[in-house]
């Protein structure tokens, strides 16, 4: 995928407490939206279906991201304050399902098992970041923000498109080390690693 196709909407890297996030209504978009919490937590409460009646909540923590994909009604709830980094993502053609056009990239078939993750994802996944997600997704953040100001050069739509490649294969670490229990593993290994 390439910025030709893929158009960010929201960027979002603020800090915010209960009392500055103005978010009071249920929400959904046509964009795949990423949120990662920097600092914080915050409540997510969402309808895993148009016909479902009640809602579900999970908790997100600091260092930790989730992915909502297309028209998942939706919003988010500081507790008490949090730094959050949004990203939302859609095709230029309305008609095309971003998530659906990003499984069936060329860049994600380099990837054995990124198209899988994607269509296999929740309508709200949750992913704690044991990769490098918040260092890439803060650099295109700042690219975007940037670049919305008036502050880019020649070389954007190339960091661009390197920046949201190199965000997936982050995620898709993610998701993959969640997906196979390898965390755990990690985890064992690195206290292993501290208590010699």
């Amino acid at each position: 995928f390439s910025r030709t196709y893929l158009i960010c909407i929201i960027i979002i890297n603020t800090p915010y407490t209960r009392e500055t996030y103005d978010m009071t209504n249920y929400h959904k978009h046509e964009s795949l939206e990423i949120v990662y919490i920097a600092s914080g937590s915050i409540q997510m409460t969402y309808f895993k279906s148009a016909s479902d009646i009640q809602p579900r909540s999970i908790t997100v923590h600091e260092n930790q991201f989730m992915i909502i994909r297309p028209g998942v009604k939706h919003i988010q709830c500081i507790q008490d304050k949090a730094h959050m980094m949004v990203l939302e993502l859609r095709h230029d053609n309305l008609h095309v399902p971003t998530d659906i056009f990003i499984a069936n990239s060329e860049f994600v078939s380099l990837i054995p098992s990124a198209k899988q993750a994607i269509l296999n994802l929740d309508c709200v996944s949750v992913f704690t970041d044991i990769q490098d997600v918040k260092r890439i997704f803060g650099k295109l953040l700042t690219l975007l923000y940037n670049n919305q100001h008036g502050k880019s050069d020649e070389y954007f739509a190339v960091y661009y498109e390197l920046y949201l490649k190199q965000l997936f294969v982050e995620i898709f670490k993610c998701i993959n080390i969640k997906r196979d229990g390898n965390y755990n593993r990690y985890i064992q290994y690195v206290l292993s690693f501290i208590q010699k």
